[in-house]
């Protein structure tokens, strides 16, 4: 086991040196079985070589963003500490140290964490869930609320409406794809004194949109509603200074959403939830006799899940080895360059900027490909390419709001992209379209 421990770091490293000239490829499954060859080199070998090269700065497409060493060492401290924060008993100083990082993302986000209080969860699906749980929880069984959130909300919040069996409401977006808000006010005219939880998005996952957070504070101020943010991915914009006015209004929500896996570039499987005020938290909170017992400040009495590893360490190893100012510069570097990138988008005739650019995600398409040609041209560079967008669909603007069209998407967030090897990309994607003008683009 030892020597496959070495190999299998020594393979590890290889592939990182390679990362920045390897392809952002997206392999497809094999049809040959790995568990059975997954003790041996050659078997590690094959698992290694089948896997999305999400490292790779030619990889655009996804909100995934590259490994580090610093965080390779925190996630070996968590699978040979085996602590589970779900009881002090079972987690030590592994308790402490998430209490003292949720302490410092409740004074980021609120500006002081006086009376707020959150925790840590193993993403944005499970901590926007908890937050509507609690907002349901405060409607109480006579009123049952809708939740209200514009078309770019994250699907998550789709499912937490079909598990809290509450009825979900999408509203249209304006030009800059923030939810509209003429279309709001209208709507509650005809809603006078019922139960709403209104959701702000503070960095769409299609787009990169924010609402306008400080004009939905003061709808749900004014009618008393719940107001959540889903800030799974424009959380980090408040550790910059540049950046950070783009989210004004979040310190007066009553619940937000972290997601440390995305911009912070921690390892997959932390998120946050976070309450303004500690009564709002309350109302989601459990305890059993063996083992979160009334009284006890045991982690796993607060919200869904019981059972956790210790994840708070890769935001905690963040924030002590690479500082507030080195992860602004990261972020930084990822907003400008986007606005570089759109900038550039804007100049070539044969381009489209189909969204604002509002944060670090981009859409574009080709003027002269149809929505067919475009599925095509991901597909075949995905395929064959040595880089990787992603696709999606969105309308052409709000007076057309019923029409959508299929759109290139790119989250540039690798520390070694630039605007040179996205204009890479584009290049390799003219050429494919000048071999195949059919538009068929081939296998």
């Amino acid at each position: 086991m030892r020597d496959l421990v070495i190999q299998t770091v020594n393979l590890w490293e290889q592939q990182c040196r390679e990362r920045a000239r390897s392809p952002g490829r997206v392999p497809e499954k094999s049809n040959v079985p790995l568990l059975p060859e997954l003790s041996t080199q050659a078997g590690l070998i094959r698992l290694l070589q089948g896997l999305a090269d999400v490292d790779s700065p030619r990889f655009w497409g996804h909100m995934t963003t590259p490994s580090t060493e610093s965080q390779a060492l925190a996630d070996l401290l968590i699978s040979l500490t085996h602590q589970n924060v779900v009881k002090e008993e079972t987690a030590g100083t592994a308790a402490q140290l998430e209490e003292e990082v949720i302490r410092y993302f409740l004074e980021l986000t609120f500006g002081s964490s006086g009376s707020a209080m959150g925790w840590g969860t193993s993403g944005g699906t499970i901590a926007n869930l908890t937050a509507l749980w609690a907002a349901k929880e405060r409607a109480g069984s006579d009123a049952v609320p809708e939740i209200w959130v514009s078309e770019r909300g994250h699907y998550s919040l789709e499912k937490a409406a079909r598990i809290l069996d509450l009825k979900l409401r999408r509203f249209p977006v304006n030009s800059d794809h923030q939810i509209c808000l003429n279309t709001l006010k209208q709507a509650i005219q005809l809603k006078r004194h019922a139960p709403v939880i209104l959701v702000g998005i503070a960095g769409s996952t299609e787009t990169g949109s924010i609402d306008d957070l400080e004009a939905l504070t003061e709808i749900a101020s004014d009618q008393q509603w719940w107001f959540h943010v889903d800030a799974a991915w424009g959380g980090p914009f408040l550790f910059s200074s540049e950046i950070a006015h783009r989210l004004r209004g979040i310190a007066q929500a009553r619940s937000v959403t972290w997601d440390a896996h995305k911009l912070l570039m921690t390892g997959l499987g932390w998120g946050m939830v976070l309450f303004s005020n500690r009564s709002d938290a309350e109302r989601v909170r459990t305890h059993a006799e063996y083992i979160v017992r009334e009284g006890s400040n045991d982690l796993g009495q607060w919200g869904l899940e019981g059972s956790r590893p210790f994840h708070a360490l890769r935001v905690a190893w963040l924030l002590a080895h690479d500082g507030k100012e080195a992860i602004a510069a990261r972020v930084e570097h990822s907003f400008r360059l986007t606005q570089a990138i759109g900038e550039w988008i804007q100049r070539e005739p044969d381009l489209e900027l189909t969204s604002p650019v509002i944060s670090n995600i981009l859409t574009y398409r080709f003027r002269n490909l149809s929505d067919e040609d475009h599925i095509a041209l991901q597909e075949h560079q995905k395929r064959n390419g040595m880089h990787f967008v992603s696709r999606t669909r969105l309308s052409a603007g709000p007076e057309n709001s019923q029409h959508k069209r299929v759109v290139l998407r790119i989250v540039p967030s690798h520390p070694e992209q630039s605007l040179a090897l996205f204009q890479e990309c584009v290049q390799e994607q003219r050429v494919a379209i000048t071999k195949n003008l059919n538009a068929t683009f081939g296998n």
